[in-house]
């Protein structure tokens, strides 16, 4: 980005929804675990029979979404206030052809399967073809898409309904969603995409860094942390750069949305069973 365009990002409401979009997901993660928090204990404190208190945490992590959801939705509306910008700028409005954009987004998560299942198997290529196999209709699959049951849908290890319906729909409508169509507006399409999906990947790559058994499977030396850390921020980056594209083939963010929510399931789905 050049100096001239510098200037015009810094002056404008750019940075500001740069700065809104690059913090929310913190800003929204505090608030839902303060509630999570304050439920979980009230529920420790004041019930004595485990089975009330299990239920207590249920209700909890329940607040813990909403919460999340609510304050996503208040900084998107805050920032379409702020560039005055309606939903259908972003992409959000109805989809023209859902069925069309679910079988594309399918389709690019079908195609990418093969790469995410060689990385989730430390590049092993016969553990990723076990890995790919076993991706069927069996117990296990099953268990996975229902969580099994009430008790296991509230475990914070691979929580169904933070990965594939609410870090999908939040973080697509703030980054492919606003950002990107506020970048679009001041810049050329390349320079909006690599903010973009800069925006995107450095706070999850941050986040992540410390889980190793996640970003690098089977480490054996301090230099594969950093190994699996930059494949994974290359991974993030080319799923926004993918994500904007075809928000900008469709006129649409929901495509966007379909494949982070195939692209999650995918790859939760073989990290769980590699």
């Amino acid at each position: 980005m050049g100096s001239n365009h510098l200037s015009t990002f810094i002056k404008g409401n750019s940075l500001a929804i740069f700065l809104l979009v690059f913090f929310s997901k913190d800003v929204a993660r505090l608030a839902g675990e303060i509630s999570r928090a304050a439920i979980g204990y009230a529920g420790v404190i004041f019930l004595s029979s485990t089975e009330s208190q299990r239920w207590m945490f249920s209700a909890a992590k329940v607040a813990d979404w909403l919460v999340i959801s609510a304050i996503t939705l208040i900084i998107l509306w805050q920032g379409l206030k702020l560039v005055n910008m309606s939903p259908g700028n972003i992409g959000l409005s109805k989809p023209r052809n859902t069925g069309a954009d679910i079988l594309l987004a399918l389709g690019i998560a079908l195609a990418i399967l093969p790469a995410v299942a060689l990385y989730k198997s430390a590049w092993a290529p016969l553990a990723a073809i076990k890995a790919l196999s076993h991706i069927s209709l069996s117990p296990d699959f099953i268990d996975f898409i229902s969580g099994n049951n009430w008790a296991t849908l509230f475990q914070d290890k691979i929580n169904p309904a933070t990965l594939l319906v609410l870090g999908p729909l939040t973080e697509e409508l703030l980054c492919t969603g606003l950002l990107y169509s506020v970048l679009r507006r001041k810049y050329s399409t390349n320079t909006a995409i690599f903010i973009t999906a800069l925006v995107f990947t450095l706070p999850h790559t941050f986040r992540l860094a410390l889980n190793i058994d996640f970003l690098a499977p089977n480490v054996v030396a301090s230099g594969s942390r950093f190994y699996g850390i930059g494949v994974f921020a290359l991974f993030q980056f080319f799923h926004s750069v993918i994500s904007c594209k075809i928000k900008d083939l469709r006129g649409s963010v929901w495509p966007a949305i379909y494949l982070h929510m195939f692209m999650n399931f995918i790859t939760a789905y073989i990290t769980l069973h590699r």
